[in-house]
């Protein structure tokens, strides 16, 4: 049993994931420790991510649709070497253990 909620979230099962709007960590930021099953209520494109604890899946559409982007820990400043030019996060899960979708999975490398 967890007696406070900040060691609680830095548990590996619960992943702390920071979304930028521009390159290089610049632009507005949204944190995340929690399902976001549609990320355009926060952004309208991301273009750099911090994965801060545990890892990250991502979707390119909104309700884990579509390719899946698997991110280590770690820091990705241009998101888009790893996705292939598109700048379209959508959605990620609290848990990227539970594949939702069996479409693409493509696994992104970052710097730690």
């Amino acid at each position: 049993m967890y007696h406070d909620m900040d060691s609680f979230l830095h548990q590996p099962a619960y992943p702390k994931i920071v979304f930028f709007e521009g390159k290089n960590f610049k632009g507005r930021s949204c944190k995340s420790s929690t399902d976001c099953p549609d990320l355009r209520t926060f952004f309208t494109r991301c273009n750099s991510v911090r994965v801060e604890n545990g890892n990250c899946l991502l979707y390119e559409m909104r309700y884990y649709v579509g390719n899946q982007y698997f991110l280590k820990k770690g820091e990705y400043p241009d998101l888009q070497q790893c996705l292939g030019s598109k700048d379209l996060i959508r959605s990620c899960p609290t848990d990227p253990n539970v594949q939702r979708c069996p479409q693409g999975l493509f696994v992104c490398s970052g710097r730690l």
